[in-house]
């Protein structure tokens, strides 16, 4: 995901673990939720929310995230 000034993020739903098989960070982090028809997560500095016009998940769902270099 594009974040206008900020840079690209990559969002994901399934709970990445911190470290990956070789013991190295992976990047993603709990940062947000969806919620409903609302996503929601913090980019950097930005707290970025989408709304849709339809329900996107029928109870609260966690959001790891990792900013792209």
């Amino acid at each position: 995901m594009q974040v206008p000034d900020d840079g690209v993020y990559s969002i994901t739903t399934y709970p990445v673990p911190n470290l990956r098989a070789d013991r190295q960070p992976t990047g993603f982090q709990l940062s947000g939720r969806i919620h409903l028809n609302r996503v929601e997560f913090q980019a950097g500095d930005k707290h970025v929310i989408i709304e849709c016009n339809k329900p996107i998940v029928p109870s609260d769902v966690p959001l790891f995230v990792m900013r792209k270099r």
